[in-house]
């Protein structure tokens, strides 16, 4: 492994929700799955896991920093989800973000590269339910061109998507070249 990098996971996870210009989903964007799905009881979630991937990690609240952007989990082997969005398990798009490495290494969303459709997502919210997701599609997007619209909307569906960074790192800027989103179903 190569010297220790400050990589801009802890910089570049964030992504402004205030005033981000919304993308327009283009004709090549991977289309959700519409069925409808049964709402279930659910809380805060406390536990994400992706099974096939070996992911296990503890759920940190996160929330919108003064710069109105996404506050990124503050330890890496944790994820974070959005508590000002959608819960999951509820109505709508929920958004659990992770960081790919830090300074030391990989990171609780090293191993999200490797993810494929038809994966199943867990969480666990505190009531103790275990809620299933199934991976529907994925996407790379170049900075600045992340689909908002489509990670955080409402939806009369029950989606969970997950966010890291990827692509090439920038030593000079400190920041990766792209952001990967995971759009997931409730299965459960």
């Amino acid at each position: 492994m190569s010297r220790p990098r400050k990589t801009a996971t802890a910089i570049a996870l964030v992504f402004g929700l205030a005033g981000f210009p919304l993308v327009a989903q283009s004709a090549n964007s991977p289309t959700l799955s519409k069925r409808s799905v049964k709402p279930v009881a659910y809380g805060a979630p406390v536990l994400f896991r992706i099974p096939r991937l070996g992911i296990k990690a503890a759920v940190e609240k996160t929330s919108i920093d003064s710069k109105g952007q996404l506050a990124a989990p503050r330890d890496p082997k944790k994820v974070g989800w959005y508590r000002n969005g959608t819960i999951p398990g509820k109505r709508g798009n929920a958004l659990i973000a992770g960081h790919v490495d830090w300074y030391d290494g990989p990171a609780v969303f090293w191993k999200l590269r490797s993810i494929r459709r038809g994966d199943v997502v867990e969480v666990v919210n505190d009531y103790g339910q275990v809620l299933r997701f199934r991976v529907v599609a994925t996407g790379a997007y170049k900075n600045g061109s992340l689909p908002m619209d489509r990670m955080v909307r409402k939806t009369r569906a029950f989606h969970l998507n997950l966010y890291t960074c990827g692509g090439a790192f920038n030593r000079t800027e400190r920041n990766y070249s792209h952001r990967v989103v995971v759009f997931t179903e409730l299965i459960r």
